[in-house]
């Protein structure tokens, strides 16, 4: 049978339909991209401590929170990375799909260090995970005029890490903070694609068919850019805190071969309010509560992976910290919904929970946290706090 194009026209045109149905056929990936949760005990929360609270993760999130630490800290946590899985059907431009959400493997998504200055002033160095995605998407028998798609498989991974160094101070009354920091933004991207192509003017199965010659797509390398972070927090009262964040959209740049997948990092604008209630049932607990905003603007809607202006990010959450065998024990539970940022992606409702223990007298703390997901995927992170004497 003769093949109606020229195998070097039909590769190119290939190509870029594999591209383009590559973003639109990610519809219903889970959009973690941005809005990706580092762990920790604001995770059992719900998200809710990153514009008010004050511990290694406030370098990125709001360096504000700096200036109240009064303690040199170390802190480490690893949790699960979230993967989706894609089966796809029926027509390659406009699919049918099914898409499954995985735990992903664990690995170390945030480690910081607060280092006091004096005078109620800090400095924050801090690693973090900013956003994460990885999609395996597959299918056979995929139709697309006299074009049929057998065995296609495809995977996009797409992972952005933090690196911050942040200063916080707080006025002498400790009733408000200042901070401003500096993030450099190291993003991954990784997309395989392979499938065998034939024109037939018959079904697949028939036989009648002519396959054609395709090159596999394989695409990876890293960007690079640099961004900056201010904050502000105030605390009308010792059990209250309101707080104020806003980093800025980062640019990337670097490697050729990914530079069309993702050209701009959003900017973050996050408001938070946390409050303790001291002796709830007995002298010796206490309950904080507490919601965040996080509102993502800035992206860039020229990439492959195409980012919007307006997503959204809500968390509220609650924890009930009670005496435990010689130290404090805290429960936690929360939701965080997380909205669609761009074309190719979907929102996503997290329920959380967690607990941790903190010994008297002792400079540690550790945290564990999950989290299930509307999407199929469930979260656990586990968190350990060193305070220096």
């Amino acid at each position: 049978m003769e093949v109606p194009l020229n195998r070097v026209n039909l590769r190119t045109i290939t190509c870029a339909s594999a591209l383009l149905v590559g973003a639109a056929g990610y519809s219903q990936i889970p959009d973690l991209l941005t809005a990706f949760d580092a762990g920790g005990r604001s995770l059992g929360l719900g998200s809710t401590l990153g514009a008010s609270g004050s511990n290694t993760q406030s370098a990125i999130t709001n360096p504000a929170g700096l200036g109240y630490s009064s303690q040199a800290q170390f802190n480490m946590t690893a949790r699960n990375l979230t993967e989706s899985e894609t089966k796809i059907s029926n027509s390659f431009v406009d699919p049918d799909y099914e898409v499954s959400g995985t735990s992903g493997k664990r690995v170390i998504t945030h480690l910081g260090y607060i280092k006091p200055l004096g005078k109620n002033a800090s400095l924050g160095l801090a690693y973090s995970v900013g956003g994460y995605i990885r999609d395996r998407k597959t299918g056979t028998n995929l139709t697309d005029g006299n074009l049929v798609y057998r065995n296609y498989n495809e995977l996009l991974r797409a992972k952005t890490d933090f690196f911050a160094i942040s200063y916080g101070k707080a006025s002498g009354d400790f009733k408000q903070s200042f901070g401003a920091g500096v993030i450099m933004a190291s993003h991954n991207t990784r997309n395989n694609q392979t499938y065998q192509l034939f024109n037939s003017n018959g079904t697949p199965d028939t036989g009648d068919d002519t396959q054609i010659p395709v090159t596999p797509l394989e695409n990876s390398g890293t960007l690079f850019g640099l961004g900056a972070v201010v904050g502000l927090q105030f605390n009308p009262d010792a059990n209250t805190s309101f707080g104020f964040s806003l980093r800025t959209p980062i640019e990337l740049s670097g490697d050729a071969a990914v530079e069309d997948y993702y050209k701009r990092i959003p900017g973050k604008f996050s408001a938070g309010i946390a409050r303790r209630m001291d002796s709830v049932r007995t002298e010796d607990d206490s309950l904080l509560v507490g919601a965040q905003m996080d509102y993502f603007f800035g992206g860039s809607s020229a990439g492959i992976i195409h980012r919007k202006n307006n997503q959204l990010a809500l968390g509220v959450g609650a924890e009930y910290a009670f005496r435990y065998r010689g130290g404090t024990m805290p429960i936690r539970i929360g939701f965080r919904n997380v909205g669609k940022g761009g074309d190719g992606f979907s929102q996503t409702n997290h329920f959380t929970f967690g607990f941790g223990y903190a010994p008297d007298g002792s400079n540690y703390a550790i945290d564990l946290d999950f989290g299930s997901s509307d999407r199929g995927a469930s979260d656990l992170s586990l968190s350990l706090t060193y305070r220096f004497k």
